[in-house]
């Protein structure tokens, strides 16, 4: 699956349609990421 961007945190697939969408807290830092398909958003929180 090849992935374009949608914005400096968000990127997208057309077939299958996915929306990935990196979370960051107040000092930028990434957090997580929502990862959207089908219609439904799940949530994955990053591990260090």
């Amino acid at each position: 699956t090849k992935f374009f961007v949608e914005s400096q945190s968000t990127f997208f697939s057309i077939d299958p349609y996915i929306q990935i969408q990196f979370v960051k807290d107040a000092a930028g830092t990434v957090t997580g990421l929502l990862l959207t398909q089908r219609g439904q958003t799940s949530e994955a929180r990053k591990i260090n």
